[in-house]
């Protein structure tokens, strides 16, 4: 259905045109005499469309869907007369045509992966030319493909790849009525997951000897277990200090806010004494402490940056310590390790990550759970000597 909205004051055009969902800000402010107007201007569209003569370019010249509905227009041409596009020429189309419902973060991952991993091997093939082969020939490549730190792609990173270029060949096949060449190729075997939390000691070592203005950022990171997108988003609107928790509910990715990752994602964190100390002295010494402030900030009030964080001191800290280099998100690791050995619930400790169940906690982190109790097998050895059996084999 069309209509007209309204988006930072000006009225925005908003309707549907070649199953493609379109919306486009007009200059019009939004007044009431605009308002008719505009829906005047959507009559007229919605009219055109219906008849079949529509033309995109001649209500809006400076749009980036003019483009994507002349490849479109040339897309049916070609399959008309029997021709398919290139894997690159598709891939602009589908993209494209998806970009509505995605976020500006996703869209913008999923060109890098195309354009980086996909496209260099594979864009100029003809998609009626495109072979299984292609694809796995492909998938080879990715395997032996080493990253700046000398590192190969995971196997999970590889799957996550082939699933994008999947999803685009799937819909090729679906609107051109080929074959889908890559429908038969199964995922690679998943890496184990790597991790390797900070001990209690080695924590309390890394507080007492990171720099003061960092002393408040890394306690929160080791004792809550958020992710490195949520700490950074935090704002004083979203810390409870009387009542012990914070509330998580946005995430600042490639420097701009967004929702949180997932629906459990934005959630209630409870927090403990240190964490609530810890904040109330950043607060009262902070320049920043409106609610519309970032938490953790910059000289400035800007938000943080974590890779500069994790290149100036994590990485450092790590080196003084003589600990093993490992990426900054082990302090959320570190936090679930601790939480478990502590005897917490699993339940709780999944609602306080955000997990949508406790699969992926018992999954990920139950390994460290004996590294750090050291009492593994002595509830049951008690529960036998208390018992019948227990008493029966000790005579």
């Amino acid at each position: 259905m069309s209509s007209i909205r309204e988006r930072s004051g000006k009225l925005v055009f908003d309707f549907t045109y070649q199953g493609v969902r379109c919306r486009e800000t007009s200059k019009l402010v939004n007044t009431p005499a605009n308002r008719k107007i505009a829906n005047e201007v959507l009559s007229h569209i919605n009219a055109e469309i219906i008849v079949g003569t529509f033309s995109y370019e001649k209500y809006f010249p400076n749009s980036k869907k003019v483009a994507l509905f002349s490849e479109l227009k040339d897309l049916k041409v070609k399959k008309d007369n029997n021709i398919l596009p290139t894997v690159a020429e598709f891939t602009a189309v589908w993209l494209e045509e998806n970009s509505g419902g995605w976020r500006y973060t996703y869209l913008y991952k999923l060109n890098g992966m195309f354009n980086k991993y996909i496209l260099p091997s594979l864009g100029g093939i003809n998609l009626r030319a495109l072979t299984k082969s292609d694809v796995l020939g492909l998938r080879n490549e990715l395997v032996a493909v080493k990253k700046g730190d000398g590192q190969k792609l995971s196997s999970d990173h590889v799957n996550r790849i082939m699933m994008k270029l999947q999803a685009m060949l799937s819909e090729a096949s679906e609107r051109f009525s080929i074959d889908n060449v890559s429908s038969s190729i199964k995922s690679l075997k998943k890496n184990v997951i790597e991790v390797t939390p900070l001990s209690l000691s080695e924590v309390q070592q890394f507080l007492e000897l990171v720099r003061d203005d960092y002393h408040c950022y890394f306690t929160a990171r080791f004792f809550t277990g958020l992710r490195s997108s949520e700490v950074t988003a935090l704002k004083w609107e979203d810390i409870y200090l009387n009542q012990s928790y914070i509330m998580v509910r946005a995430a600042l990715v490639n420097g701009e806010l967004i929702n949180t990752k997932t629906v459990g994602s934005y959630r209630k964190v409870e927090l403990n004494k240190r964490v609530v100390d810890c904040l109330f002295v950043h607060k009262k010494i902070s320049k920043f402490t409106n609610e519309s402030d970032f938490v953790f900030c910059t000289s400035e009030g800007n938000h943080i940056n974590n890779n500069n964080i994790c290149a100036r001191v994590w990485h450092p800290m790590l080196r003084l310590l003589n600990l093993k280099p490992r990426k900054m998100y082990q302090t959320r690791h570190t936090t679930a390790s601790f939480w478990l050995a502590s005897g917490e619930s699993p339940e709780w400790i999944a609602k306080q990550l955000g997990h949508k169940s406790t699969a992926l906690l018992f999954s990920t982190y139950s390994q460290f759970i004996a590294n750090n109790t050291q009492n593994d097998g002595e509830r049951f050895e008690r529960f036998l000597s208390q018992s019948a059996i227990g008493k029966e084999e000790g005579k």
